[in-house]
């Protein structure tokens, strides 16, 4: 009985009447096929994770701003105050998440920093990174270059290029048969990496003929191309509204 899931009607049904099932308005695309079986072509509440935690977060834009710099009384002043100021917006993210269970901007249940689809970087990462810029805007990065940046190094530490990715998915779905501009800008500078699901999954025959495991590297693969094109939008447009704060 506990393999199951339970649907609780609010109001009588009668034979014959349409049932619908809402989705929900928050999930990202990895969510979408674990839960529901499919992925959306476009989904409006896609997220990326830009880091793990605030601490993540700190030791990324102190090693950043410490690239060139030799004069080591200035970078064990960056160090302290950037330490500061990611402390001090963690604790204010940290009382948030204990005053209310649930924010749209924000999952109460993580410890995460995501990149939004809908809404953008983390309000409080972009806050602290705004903070620190604000403190030395010589030597750390503002918080539009540091979201650029941070961007571009999770494409390049994906194991595909977007462009396989999207050829692999167009030869089973015709949604991705359309040009690939479309999709994102400048992803034909996306460096060719080899693709070992275009040479072992088997897609090229069908979806129909599909084994239950590549069904599931499918879905999994249409997931990884919707993050992609949400890290190139936001690596590649300097003029995106989210980042024009």
């Amino acid at each position: 009985e506990r393999k199951q899931f339970r649907v609780i009607s609010t109001q009588d049904i009668q034979a014959g009447d349409q049932i619908f099932l809402c989705y929900g308005s928050s999930l990202n695309s990895e969510e979408y096929a674990l839960y529901y079986g499919f992925v959306p072509h476009e989904n409006k509440s896609e997220s990326v994770v830009l880091f793990g935690d605030w601490i993540d977060a700190r030791d990324w834009l102190i090693q950043r701003s410490l690239l060139n710099l030799n004069d080591q009384k200035t970078g064990s002043r960056l160090c302290r105050e950037i330490d500061q100021i990611m402390r001090e917006w963690e604790r204010k993210r940290t009382k948030k998440k204990r005053n209310q269970r649930f924010d749209s901007e924000l999952n109460s249940n993580e410890e995460v920093f995501r990149l939004y689809s809908k809404n953008g970087p983390d309000p409080y990462l972009w806050s602290a990174l705004s903070a620190a810029h604000h403190a030395d805007p010589v030597h750390i990065l503002s918080p539009k270059d540091a979201l650029q940046l941070r961007c571009f190094e999770l494409i390049l530490q994906c194991q595909t290029g977007l462009v396989e990715d999207l050829n692999i998915l167009a030869k089973i779905d015709k949604y991705y048969e359309k040009p690939v501009d479309e999709f994102t800008p400048l992803v034909s500078s996306v460096i060719p990496l080899e693709d070992e699901l275009s040479h072992n999954c088997g897609i090229e025959v069908g979806i129909s003929s599909l084994t239950e495991e590549q069904h599931l590297e499918l879905l999994l693969l249409k997931a990884r191309v919707s993050k992609k094109c949400l890290l190139w939008r936001y690596s590649t447009d300097t003029q995106h509204p989210q980042i024009q704060r």
